[in-house]
């Protein structure tokens, strides 16, 4: 059977743990398949959101607050007696830290600086393949609700994307460790997100660029005051590594060269969302837009903020040349608005890809279910735990602190945003996602990739994308190949093995709680192993591609997540809000390029499945070599399907 802990009765009832540690099953088909599709998603009761913040003490707002208005103090003197010990206190550099504007930054802006600065340099560190520890436990697990989102609270493998990198070991009555470190959960996931919420954009005296203390030659120069100078506990910056200067490649005085939208849509973020179009305007057909109109414009916004949407035409060779507004108005190259209408497009097109592509797609549709399932329903020494193991890696630490900052309401991306209602557009965002297999169909089916235009053919993410498919499916289809015995039936290929049967049950059970498109059948080892592929590039190579932002959100006159109706930039509090949510992506997390072997230590047939991985990294090195090569003919590099950079797992 499989054994559990159910947080209600056997912490506060019994004060007894109950998970196991399994180092062995049976693979029968018995009383572990009969429950595993007769009983609820997860024995454990689903906690609700608030109940998780309730845990935390009485007092720790109030610490929180004194602790706001000490930074405050800072602020206004920047040096003097107490200054050094609160800068100290926070993790900064004593009397050499910018200058924090009270007139520029909220108590909730203020103080998510100051513990990202303090978490960073106190506590982030570079993660490599070594951190992977092999599998010891399994079971049902404490989960909090959300909406239509369920996250697991607790990491059985070790690694929970907090500070430390030790393995979770039993604790007494309190159980496994959980996804966070508590300290953090109270102050950055309860008492922070208490705090009142300001926008401040109709004030003359505040959150203004022209009223800021922190003059400099640009707007981006500011915010890199405040990231670039500090460092993770390594010596790593911790601010994400750049990939493209867009400023320094198309920034021409006030003015951005219309390159720069062209290279966005077509080398970069926006091309896995550019669409045909029979468009013609002023004589010229418009044969590719990539619009946000449907259904964005129809969401109400806060006063002050201007409306979300855009949908920009371009040409056949990819060069923008109309916006249709959320009004309707077409606005032409050339029109006194197209550099303003051209920020709003690009604006629109990072924070939906960020919100949709990135979060709700890549950390909950797909890396939150994968991760969840493997440690439910897999045996620490089945052979898909361990395979399983590497795709997962951090995956619960993660989303688990981006519910804080990302999906609730008073979290910093909510406020970012402009939208009144943030949880109708999170529903909108559900509703319209994409399957998975028209995603990665395009790298399967070769004659579906054929049938796209060549200019979409060439972008980077299906060009080097289609190299690093290759790879990783022929791994995980010779993985599948050397257990294929123990799977699968080997006349009929019809999955035959209990424990794969119940994690296909259960990622089912989870798709359809959650609201999410189901799985496509999957009742061979031929069809498993289509389906861990695209899972498996989906957290990787997909996550890559969406959720590099430190390249866009150090620059408030190249995207904004929200700006005032005329102009073409963010108001000094919302840029900020931006750049840290990048900022909390910078530590360097395991790369598809490194060494895995020692988690598959002591299953069956160990020394095929080191083969198999050293092939792959042979394979891996000349995608490497491909995509080096393409990159020298390129207008921008483009390094998100490099498996040196590509993360194994969806840990960042």
């Amino acid at each position: 059977m499989l054994h559990m802990r159910n947080h209600e009765l056997a912490v506060h009832a019994t004060g007894q743990s109950v998970y196991t540690k399994a180092p062995n099953y049976t693979g029968t088909v018995g009383d572990y398949t009969e429950r595993i599709i007769n009983t609820p998603l997860l024995s454990s009761p689903l906690r609700p959101y608030q109940e998780e913040l309730d845990l935390c003490p009485q007092d720790t707002e109030a610490m929180m607050n004194a602790f706001v208005e000490q930074g405050f103090f800072v602020s206004h003197l920047g040096k003097g007696q107490y200054a050094s010990k609160v800068f100290k206190l926070l993790g900064l550099k004593a009397l050499d830290a910018p200058t924090l504007d009270p007139d520029s930054m909220d108590q909730f802006t203020m103080f998510n600086y100051f513990s990202m600065r303090q978490t960073l340099t106190s506590a982030g560190r570079t993660v490599n393949s070594s951190s992977h520890k092999v599998p010891e436990y399994w079971g049902d697990y404490e989960t909090m609700t959300l909406g239509h989102l369920t996250l697991p609270v607790v990491e059985f493998d070790g690694y929970g994307g907090g500070a430390s990198n030790d393995p979770p070991m039993p604790n007494g009555s309190v159980g496994f460790n959980h996804a966070m470190d508590p300290n953090k959960i109270c102050l950055v996931g309860h008492a922070l997100l208490e705090l009142e919420r300001n926008d401040w954009l109709n004030d003359t005296k505040l959150n203004r660029w022209e009223l800021n203390t922190w003059q400099k030659s640009t707007r981006k120069a500011w915010l890199e005051e405040l990231w670039h100078p500090y460092k993770l506990v390594d010596g790593t910056p911790a601010w994400p590594a750049i990939e493209v200067d867009w400023a320094a490649h198309f920034r021409k005085g006030d003015m951005w060269e219309d390159m720069l939208e062209q290279q966005l849509a077509f080398n970069n973020v926006g091309v896995h969302r550019v669409k045909t179009s029979n468009k013609a305007f002023g004589g010229e057909s418009l044969p590719f837009v990539l619009g946000f109109n449907d259904p964005f414009s129809k969401f109400e916004v806060r006063p002050g903020f201007a409306k979300y949407g855009t949908d920009m035409y371009f040409t056949h060779d990819g060069m923008p040349a109309l916006i249709v507004t959320p009004s309707g108005e077409e606005i032409a190259k050339g029109d006194k608005d197209w550099q303003y209408w051209k920020f709003v497009w690009r604006s629109c097109l990072v924070a939906i890809v960020t919100l949709q592509d990135h979060l709700h797609m890549a950390h909950y549709r797909v890396a939150n279910v994968l991760a969840s399932v493997t440690r439910g329903a897999l045996p620490p020494n089945h052979v898909l735990r361990r395979l399983l193991t590497v795709f997962t890696f951090g995956t619960i630490g993660v989303n688990y602190k981006s519910f804080f900052a990302l999906q609730d309401t008073r979290g910093v991306l909510s406020r970012a945003l402009p939208f009144v209602d943030f949880n109708a557009v999170n529903d909108a965002v559900v509703g319209t996602m994409p399957g998975i297999r028209d995603l990665v169909d395009t790298f399967v089916n070769e004659s579906i990739f054929n049938t796209m235009p060549d200019l979409i053919k060439a972008a980077p993410f299906f060009a080097d994308g289609k190299l690093l498919f290759k790879e990783q499916s022929s791994l995980v289809a010779g993985y599948v190949d050397i257990f294929r015995s123990q799977l699968c039936d080997p006349e009929t290929d019809k999955i035959t093995d209990a424990h794969t049967q119940g994690f296909l049950h259960l990622f089912q059970k989870w798709l359809e709680t959650s609201a999410y498109e189901p799985m496509a059948s999957t009742a061979t080892c031929a069809e498993l192993t289509e389906q861990l592929s695209a899972y498996w590039f989906m957290v990787t190579s997909w996550h890559r591609h969406v959720g590099q932002i430190g390249d866009f959100a150090i620059d408030p006159d190249l995207i904004g997540l929200s700006w005032q109706e005329g102009e073409p930039f963010p108001r000094p509090m919302q840029a900020f809000q931006w750049s840290s949510i990048a900022a909390a992506t910078a530590a360097p997390r395991p790369k598809l390029m490194e060494d895995y072997s020692h988690v598959f230590k002591g299953i069956d047939r160990q020394e095929d499945v080191a083969s198999l991985w050293a092939k792959f990294h042979t394979n891996l090195t000349e995608v490497t070599a491909t995509i080096t090569a393409r990159n020298k003919k390129r207008t921008t590099e483009n390094w998100r399907s490099d498996p040196r950079q590509v993360e194994s797992s969806l840990c960042v």
